[in-house]
């Protein structure tokens, strides 16, 4: 998928993604909003009638996450203050392979949560050297590797 196809996907009610890759694969999301401290993710797995095919687990920012599903759910990432500061604007998460054994992978949706940095309360020191540019506002982009 390229980036436009997986924020359609992500983001549409009854799409999804697969990976074939029996290992699992890795999705890196990011923004160029230099105003937006991400705060949390939303997962949601299941929900296509793939239990068997949900990620087992979900690593982020280096948290070995079990999800085990048995159901359609959404799994909620709140970001730790270290986290969100030390992503500015992009992070991976990746999802460990499922248990379907043909080694397909699907995720149903992800959904980005964050604030204004000023809400956030994003050190001074890091705001001042962060310049505004306003072409420079495109949106959200959430780019997958190993994706097939």
């Amino acid at each position: 998928y390229n980036s436009s196809q997986l924020k359609n996907r992500l983001i549409s009610n009854g799409m999804y993604i697969v990976s074939t890759k029996s290992n699992g694969f890795s999705l890196e999301v990011r923004t160029s909003n230099k105003s937006a401290a991400i705060v949390a993710i939303r997962v949601l797995v299941g929900a296509s009638n793939t239990i068997d095919k949900s990620p087992q687990h979900i690593v982020l920012f280096g948290r070995f996450i079990n999800l085990n599903p048995t159901n359609h759910r959404w799994y909620d990432f709140p970001f730790t203050r270290a986290e969100t500061l030390s992503c500015d604007n992009n992070f991976t998460i990746s999802f460990g392979p499922s248990n379907d054994p043909s080694g397909i992978t699907v995720v149903d949706s992800v959904k980005v949560y964050y604030k204004t940095k000023d809400q956030f309360g994003w050190p001074e020191e890091a705001l001042s050297s962060t310049i505004e540019d306003p072409a420079d506002q495109a949106d959200n982009q959430l780019l997958a590797n190993d994706i097939s």
